[in-house]
């Protein structure tokens, strides 16, 4: 057994009392380590002072006071000399909040300025356009003449419009492609029983 220590003296080690008091009570540090969930090789580190092999922040900080409140002694106190002997820096974590943007009511300056160019340049084009007499379906190139016999319903390939379309005859064009029912003409007639 260990000689008796002066327990009260603070330079007793931590590890040499925790060491002694589970002796007193006569506990196997690997019942403790069992009891405790600790491993047995911090428990070892803490007793023989390898403050180093202890993981670090609250982990160590945690095994010790453990450690210590089991053997009835006063966990704080028990951390608090531990910090003292190993030299441990007290670190406060510092938590920073992201703050929100301030949302002003009126828009930045480039926004302002952004407007105001797009605003002048479709200003400058609609007055260009209006000025020369055009509009923007002037624009647009014409249909060439290859192609205008297939979209004026022409089918015999001739090239020929039969027919030009126009707002007037819209309706009359419409009723002729649509047959008297309602369908399309050439689609396949609607039934109306429902297939299970």
């Amino acid at each position: 057994m260990e000689p008796q220590v002066n327990f009260n003296a603070e330079a007793v080690n931590v590890g040499r009392l925790l060491r002694h008091t589970r002796t007193t009570h006569g506990q196997t540090i690997e019942g403790v380590s069992q009891l405790l969930r600790i491993r047995k090789v911090y428990l070892e580190a803490i007793e023989n002072g390898h403050y180093d092999a202890l993981p670090g922040g609250p982990y160590g900080l945690g095994f010790v006071k453990g450690y210590a409140e089991h053997l009835g002694l006063d966990g704080k106190e028990i951390v608090r000399r531990f910090k003292e002997e190993s030299n441990a820096p007290v670190v406060r974590t510092q938590l920073t909040f992201p703050r929100p943007v301030q949302e002003s009511r009126v828009p930045g300056g480039a926004m302002m300025l952004i407007a105001a160019v797009l605003g002048i340049v479709a200003y400058g084009g609609w007055y260009y356009m209006s000025s020369q007499g055009k509009t923007i379906a002037d624009l647009v190139e014409p249909l060439p003449d290859r192609m205008k016999g297939n979209f004026a319903g022409n089918n015999d390939g001739a090239g020929k419009a039969t027919s030009e379309r126009t707002l007037e005859n819209a309706a009359e064009a419409h009723a002729a492609e649509v047959g008297p029912n309602g369908q399309q003409m050439g689609a396949p007639p609607r039934s109306r029983h429902r297939k299970a």
